[in-house]
């Protein structure tokens, strides 16, 4: 009886192996979406670009997911005012970015390739309320890239996540103002502005997981 209680104990204690998904996405430039909105009395700016329709994968916590993108173009963030706080923004998103469960915490690295312009002071990648990434600055010129990489870890899921399509946004302020939300809030902002209005979906890459 006590060996058995000693096998159960170790199947109890031993961990689900966490995966990781490798995503290599293409984006075409003629695609991108773009519009605006005013959030607490202040304009805001959006764009954004659909990367993919990929097969559908599911995510658990301690996933991680590596991905690089290569456009065909360049993706131009415009000039943002602000003063003071974070208002100019760039991200790659994994679905919505605001999933229908919590809590999400997804942190990781993110890079551009292929940058013009100055991006000084960037924001650590990640955010509390999403799957995906962001990166960002408190105010600046408009810059653009061609291309991102890096990895994202899911650090806590409440429950199993599918994550069906993957985009690329930028969010800036076009008119100064004297307040900016914080980073949840603009993945938030994001969230509900190409939830409504839809994006254009490009061809079909695949994940491959590893254990």
């Amino acid at each position: 009886m006590l060996r058995h209680a000693f096998a159960a104990l170790a199947l109890v204690a031993t961990p689900a192996t966490a995966a990781t998904y490798t995503l290599d996405l293409t984006g075409m430039i003629a695609n991108m979406t773009s519009g605006s909105f005013t959030f607490n009395n202040i304009d805001f700016q959006a764009g954004g670009l659909t990367l993919s329709d990929i097969t559908p994968f599911t995510v658990e916590a301690g996933d991680t997911i590596q991905f690089t993108v290569a456009l065909d173009g360049s993706f131009v963030v415009p000039k943002s005012f602000a003063t003071p706080g974070y208002a100019q923004f760039v991200g790659i998103n994994f679905d919505a970015m605001i999933p229908p469960i919590e809590p999400v915490a997804t942190s990781g690295v993110l890079n551009l390739t292929g940058l013009v312009g100055d991006l000084p002071n960037p924001q650590p990648a990640g955010c509390g309320n999403c799957v995906g990434l962001i990166g960002g600055r408190a105010f600046g010129e408009a810059f653009s890239f061609t291309g991102l990489f890096g990895s994202a870890v899911i650090d806590a899921l409440a429950a199993p996540y599918e994550i069906t399509s993957v985009s690329i946004s930028y969010q800036i302020n076009p008119t100064p103002f004297a307040a900016v939300p914080e980073p949840a809030t603009w993945a938030l902002m994001i969230g509900g502005f190409f939830l409504s209005g839809g994006l254009v979906r490009a061809r079909r890459p695949r994940a491959r997981v590893t254990a």
